[in-house]
């Protein structure tokens, strides 16, 4: 063998020394990009699960709201249908009372009528009575 074929060969063994640590170092850098990418996606699926664990309560606060609202708003109805029923209750009681003082109103209102025209009655008797006895004081 020659020089120039031990230098081609020494060449070679450089070149192929060079692909074997660039295969290296590209495996290397797989592996990095390979290990990174498992990292991004663990912290992804992690952040996921977060805001789908943040969105549920979320959700699951709505929903309460909404069921307390929902209540507030029976109980106000239903406070509302009591007060109303009471009023409804003081306007009928009144309204009772008043027809009841209008009967008694109109009772002692005929009360006094009778009695007026029995006094009116007695009285007319009283003058009858005294012109008759001042007809016969003139006779």
């Amino acid at each position: 063998m020659s020089e120039s074929s031990n230098e081609q060969q020494a060449l070679i063994r450089q070149l192929e020394r060079t692909v074997a640590s660039m295969r290296e170092a590209l495996e290397d850098k797989a592996f990095e990009a390979q290990k990174m990418l498992q990292g991004a996606e663990a912290d992804a699926a992690g952040e996921m699960a977060q805001l789908r664990a943040t969105a549920q309560a979320l959700r699951e606060e709505l929903e309460l709201q909404a069921a307390e609202t929902q209540e507030l708003v029976q109980a106000a109805r239903q406070e509302a249908a009591a007060e109303i029923k009471e009023l409804r209750t003081t306007v009928q009681s009144q309204r009772d009372e008043m027809d009841d003082m209008r009967a008694r109103a109109n009772e002692e209102r005929q009360a006094l009528e009778r009695q007026q025209r029995d006094r009116i009655g007695e009285l007319e008797a009283t003058i009858q009575n005294l012109r008759d006895q001042l007809t016969e004081k003139q006779v």
